[in-house]
């Protein structure tokens, strides 16, 4: 409708219900909204499916919704059996029904989205829905206070499964945006319910088969940062929205509804991420969730709004980094002067036996920092400790105040760097298709094809140094057209941590470990695999922005020849030079019962666009092995 013809239906509907009776001019308005949602076919429109979480593919009649609870409808009987059109005309009636009884039980304070969406499409002014009390709602979203509305990507916890690869969470930004005063923005977390004392095996098998029900929950965000950052110490990355406000109010307008609802949690698709990726469908209208895929990771919505961004633009509007406090109160430790870290380490280690005047010899700035770092380290490890463990640091800390306050205010501390961290999202996406061609000596060339849901090598480790991939498959297709299964790794874990603690008592190992499958090489068989595990740990060194060096002492077993034995590894990496090439160089000498073995490999990885690599390796043993190959990543 036009919108001159607009002003005019309104001014007229403001005159009929004038003249006439409060009922018939709430029946002639809801009519009018009736005919337009009708004339637009809203009913069957892609948002609305979206808004009632109708499972894909079904537009007319009855269809299914992901939805646990009927409560979440006002006409449905079943969630297998929601009517698109009679839920939709439902909603526009409660709409406009006269605000009676208690206070935040109307259709408007229940489905805020649904109104939301429902006056945009039709034209409609709010002004003309009946005036009610909405106190609850009106309390969590805050519009007057709103800013913005941020993603929180937080790093991965191998301290339980469905933490591996990391987790999504959503951040209500309200009002000043000081570091500090982000504490006390409304988090909003996506989990299971799993109850207490769940065992581990039961806790896996539930989340794999849809043994829980997960719903939305909300919380001041510093419940989370306490969890994730400072008990955890896990990274978080902050994708700040650059939405309009529509966008954002319809947004937090159907998480509010949402809460009052649940869904079925599986670790491996519908989780976290896949309901957080839901919610950016609706309200910017491109896909996030994919159409057939068992597999759905937190940093899959990433690398997508990232993707988005560069086609679109409109998505993003920064990207910040907010580190664990571990790695905070090393990196500002690094910073001071070493004779500010021995005497750090010296007050560190002598606890118990005095509480000496810290730094007494030092300028009075430098023994300001030395205070102040000191209370930032008991302050990172009074997390998680027992109350009489606690009892303990509090002594400490207090005497570390009163010294602290016979010197200037205000804070000292140099600020933290963080050499080498990479947005996680902007680096291709966690799957991997790869296709090389191969040859190794005295052999003719063979195809290779590998796949993996979930790939993060040390070559692109996006500087954090961890690595994590899962089912990888590496199948060969020999000139004759045989197919054989050259390896299968299905779990590989590493973590390259490149700076020692600065802290005495704390130390920063590297390590890893990987079990799989592999082929025999040089042996003539029908079914030419072995099954091994290999663990080790080692030291890692920073040597620039973007190159690293480490070593490993692994220990390994298999199952052919020589069960056992031991290895030693050095290498380096060059992670995302010019943002465009990664590589990777290793040697490994196997002393071995019968002899002494040097083994090497060498990787390059070009990138070509956002998620495709030009790949070469080459692998030096008995004989030598070199290919080269086309790696897409989603």
């Amino acid at each position: 409708m036009p919108k001159n013809a607009q002003s005019f239906f309104w001014a007229f509907f403001l005159f009929f219900s004038i003249c006439c009776s409060a009922n018939a001019a709430e029946e002639f308005v809801v009519e009018s909204v009736i005919d337009k949602a009708r004339q637009l076919k809203l009913a069957q429109s892609e948002t609305w499916g979206r808004l009632l979480h109708i499972e894909e593919g079904a537009a007319h009649g009855t269809s299914v919704s992901s939805v646990l609870d009927t409560k979440f409808f006002l006409t449905a009987d079943s969630v297998e059996s929601v009517d698109r059109e009679r839920e939709l005309l439902a909603t526009i009636r409660a709409l406009f029904s006269p605000a009676e009884g208690a206070s935040n039980v109307h259709a408007q304070c229940q489905y805020p989205a649904r109104s939301l969406w429902l006056l945009k499409q039709t034209d409609t002014p709010s002004a003309v829905l009946p005036d009610v009390d909405c106190d609850d709602l009106h309390k969590w979203v805050k519009p007057e206070l709103l800013r913005s509305v941020s993603l929180m990507m937080v790093t991965g916890y191998f301290g339980n499964p469905a933490s591996s690869f990391g987790h999504i969470m959503l951040k209500v930004n309200n009002g000043d945006s000081a570091p500090v005063a982000r504490l006390l923005d409304e988090g909003v977390n996506y989990g299971a319910a799993v109850p207490e004392n769940e065992s581990m095996l039961v806790y896996i098998l539930k989340g794999i088969f849809g043994g829980y029900r997960a719903e939305f929950t909300t919380k001041p965000f510093y419940n989370a940062d306490q969890v994730y950052t400072r008990t955890e110490f896990r990274d978080m990355w902050e994708y700040e929205l650059d939405l309009s406000q529509y966008q954002q109010m319809l947004f937090l307008y159907h998480v509010w509804e949402l809460t009052r609802t649940g869904f079925v949690y599986y670790f491996a698709d519908e989780n976290c991420a896949y309901r957080l990726a839901e919610l950016l469908e609706l309200v910017t209208g491109y896909r996030f969730t994919p159409k057939r895929q068992f597999w759905y990771a937190p940093i899959s919505v990433f690398t997508r709004l990232h993707q988005l961004e560069r086609m679109h633009g409109g998505l993003i509007k920064r990207v910040t980094f907010v580190p664990s406090s571990q790695r905070e109160a090393y990196s500002v430790a690094r910073r001071l002067s070493k004779e500010q870290r021995s005497l750090m380490n010296t007050y560190i280690q002598s606890l118990g036996e005095s509480f000496q005047i810290v730094g007494k010899e030092l300028p009075v700035e430098a023994r300001t920092q030395l205070l102040d770092m000191l209370l930032m380290y008991y302050s990172y490890k009074a997390v998680g400790l027992s109350a009489e463990e606690k009892g303990e640091i509090t002594k400490i800390k207090t005497n570390l105040l009163s010294q602290r306050f016979e010197l200037p205010p205000g804070n000292r501390l140099p600020e933290p760097e963080y050499i080498g961290l990479n947005d996680p999202g902007s680096s291709p996406g966690p799957s991997r298709l790869k296709v090389a061609v191969s040859e190794r000596e005295a052999q003719s060339p063979r195809l290779e094809i590998s796949y993996s849901p979930y790939f993060q090598d040390l070559l692109r480790s996006r500087g954090d140094g961890m690595e994590f991939s899962v089912a990888d498959f590496v199948a060969t297709v020999e000139s004759s057209g045989r197919v054989r299964l050259k390896e299968f790794t299905l779990l590989s874990l590493a973590k390259a941590e490149s700076t020692a603690a600065p802290f005495i008592g704390e130390r920063d190992y590297s390590w890893r470990a990987k079990l799989g499958t592999k082929e025999n090489a040089g042996r003539v068989c029908d079914f030419c695999t072995s099954a091994y595990a290999t663990a080790g740990v080692g030291l890692s060194w920073q040597l620039s922005g973007v190159v690293k060096a480490y070593g490993f002492a692994d220990a390994y077993m298999q199952s052919r020849s020589e069960p056992y034995g031991m290895k030693l590894v050095v290498g380096s990496l060059v992670n995302d030079l010019w943002d465009k090439v990664s590589a990777q160089l290793e040697m490994s000498y196997v002393p071995r019962a019968e002899h002494r073995e040097l083994q090497g490999i060498a990787k390059l990885n070009l990138l070509l666009q956002s998620n495709i690599e030009l790949t070469a390796e080459l692998e030096t043993a008995d004989d030598y092995r070199f290919g080269m190959g086309v790696q897409y990543r989603w």
